[in-house]
């Protein structure tokens, strides 16, 4: 909100009583933009902490702001939500050999922000290792 009322050519003190005056009012509150984008984004669009911080640390939120909205989130919620995505991602990479399917899907987990452990226990959940290990992937 500073950067856009400064690019408005304003006196720096109207800019600073705006900033104050929207503070007061509860108006401009990182904390609480904060924590309603880290649920945003994990619940709706399925992101890791990863991607979450990035994306607030995009918005110019605080450091220390983010690592508190963060640490309410679950670890076991957050490897559901690998889960699942993998889950999602596994019907696509049906006609494709183990370690190219592996290999996509660690890339695509990876991409939306899961960590490496999270994302390394979705793939054997959503690839179960079946058979010889040689051939195309097996769903059941």
């Amino acid at each position: 909100m500073e950067k856009l009322l400064r690019s408005r050519d304003l006196d720096e003190s109207v800019v600073a009583d705006e900033i104050a005056r929207l503070e007061r009012v509860g108006l401009l509150d990182d904390s609480e933009l904060a924590a309603t984008l880290v649920r945003s984004k994990q619940e709706r669009k399925g992101l890791g902490r990863g991607a979450v911080t990035s994306e607030l640390r995009a918005r110019g939120i605080d450091p220390s702001i983010i690592d508190e909205a963060l640490s309410d989130t679950d670890d076991d919620e957050e490897q559901e939500r690998a889960d699942e995505w993998a889950r999602k991602r596994a019907g696509s990479l049906r006609g494709l050999d183990r370690e190219t399917a592996e290999r996509r899907l660690n890339g695509y987990l990876m991409r939306r922000g899961y960590r490496s452990e999270v994302v390394r226990r979705a793939v054997e959940k959503a690839l179960p290792r079946g058979g010889s290990g040689r051939g195309g992937v097996r769903f059941e």
